[in-house]
């Protein structure tokens, strides 16, 4: 039987992406009926929230109204 060990696990860190004025962020959850959208804005605060259906057209189509938000 392995002894468990008394070290913390490694810690990678990863940079930071860079936030651009104006930038947004997208988030996605998919699911096989339908998906969850959450959009927030380069300074951190959501600026969409909610489902979206689960289409090609409804995915194309969110970019251009995540910039109108």
């Amino acid at each position: 039987m392995k002894k468990p060990t008394k070290t913390p696990p490694a810690l990678v860190l990863t940079p930071a992406a860079p936030v651009l004025a104006g930038g947004f962020t997208i988030g996605l959850d998919l699911g096989n009926r339908s998906h969850y959208v959450c959009a927030l804005a380069a300074p951190g605060q959501i600026t969409h929230e909610g489902p979206s259906p689960n289409d090609r057209v409804a995915l194309a189509w969110l970019p251009t109204k995540t910039l109108s938000w």
